[in-house]
């Protein structure tokens, strides 16, 4: 519930990496595919709306960020494999439903469609052959590249836990305790006027 997510938001301030696994745990249970989501995850915010997104350099990235974590799962090379094969437009059958690999589906689907208008339409199109999960990962996924500033006025209102979420926000940024009971305000100095 609403309720409990907000009381939730506590634990995590000062602590993004953690934020973000709980975040993702939401659609992703594999442990080793919640370590490639947060990969991904990340690397959406770096490819964000401003800096485009080149398949091949998002797969590049991706190989090489991979490559510094420990992955228990062929997962990761078989998913390698299927985006090379589709930067070389090579056929591939795309599956997005929800039974296997979430995760990687999820990033599939982002790959080739990096914009929420898209992965919307996707929707539409796919109808039941786009799992519920697959979409909302992909939609996670999406709204790293563009960030709160690209919401519409309406998609904000629909934010019902905002000054949480702001609070939490700086304390992620600012690496500080953000509860109003610990703020400290700076003392006054005062400067004694030589004459």
């Amino acid at each position: 519930s609403s309720r409990d997510f907000t009381r939730d938001l506590i634990k995590y301030q000062s602590n993004a990496e953690q934020l973000l696994e709980a975040i993702l745990s939401h659609y992703v249970k594999d442990p080793e595919q919640l370590k490639i989501a947060v990969i991904f995850y990340k690397m959406c915010c770096d490819f964000n709306i401003d800096n485009g997104w080149q398949l091949t350099e998002v797969v590049e990235k991706f190989k090489s960020q991979v490559a510094e974590v420990t992955i228990d799962s062929q997962d990761v090379e078989r998913w390698i494999e299927t985006a090379e094969k589709i930067i070389n437009n090579d056929d591939v059958k795309l599956i997005y439903t929800d039974e296997v690999n979430v995760a990687l589906r999820a990033m599939i689907l982002v790959l080739l469609n990096p914009e929420k208008q898209n992965i919307d339409a996707m929707k539409i199109n796919l109808g039941e052959g786009l799992g519920k999960n697959v979409y909302s990962l992909a939609s996670l996924f999406v709204s790293a590249r563009t960030g709160y500033s690209y919401l519409t006025s309406q998609e904000r209102i629909q934010i019902s836990e905002r000054t949480e979420l702001q609070t939490l926000n700086a304390s992620l940024y600012n690496e500080i305790k953000a509860d109003k009971e610990h703020t400290v305000e700076p003392e006054e100095e005062t400067l004694e006027n030589p004459q």
